[in-house]
């Protein structure tokens, strides 16, 4: 599934330093717009949703609805570290796909995060559990990344040839069947 944690993070996570697999310690600072999810016939616009205060929607830190000289529906800018949206996990055993333009002038920060239950550590590693089924986007030095791990070991993919942090929008259609993202 996507997310099969409590919660899916927009924009950042309670504890973006705990990302399997990642450096990037810090939320996502910028604005998003026209976030989309989308599973078979189903679609939620979630930053239209955390505008309207949708119960389902807990938003942390400071957020205002609106960019900048954007013309789009219900942008939402991340004004401060800490701010971040969650909502309830997303049970997509099969398809899925999640949709945004985003803009920002920040090299780093976390955009879409999502993890699974906890597995017991393997034999001769950490006493600690281990997260899986994990599923992320992140900037880092500029570039946008993909992190996942579906069961069967985590990936971080670089999303982006280019640096992405210029102050422009760019678009981001991530896509999953079954177990390939």
């Amino acid at each position: 599934m996507l997310g099969s944690d409590d919660f899916f993070y927009i924009g950042g996570s309670p504890n973006t330093a705990d990302l399997p697999g990642s450096p990037v310690s810090n939320n996502f600072m910028g604005c998003l717009k026209d976030v989309v999810y989308k599973n078979n016939d189903f679609k939620l616009e979630l930053s239209r949703l955390a505008k309207e205060g949708d119960p389902k929607m807990k938003i942390n830190g400071d957020l205002v609805f609106r960019c900048e000289n954007v013309a789009a529906l219900d942008p939402v800018t991340f004004e401060s570290p800490e701010a971040y949206i969650s909502l309830p996990k997303w049970n997509t055993k099969k398809t899925g796909s999640i949709s945004f333009d985003f803009r920002t002038t920040e090299p780093n920060g976390l955009l879409l995060f999502s993890h699974g239950r906890l597995q017991p550590p393997k034999e001769g590693r950490s006493e600690r559990l281990h997260k899986a089924d994990y599923f992320a986007m992140e900037l880092l030095d500029g570039y946008l990344y993909l992190l996942l791990d579906m069961g069967s070991g985590g990936i971080k993919m670089r999303a982006s040839s280019k640096k992405v942090n210029d102050g422009e929008w760019c678009h981001v259609d991530f896509q999953r069947d079954g177990r390939k993202g």
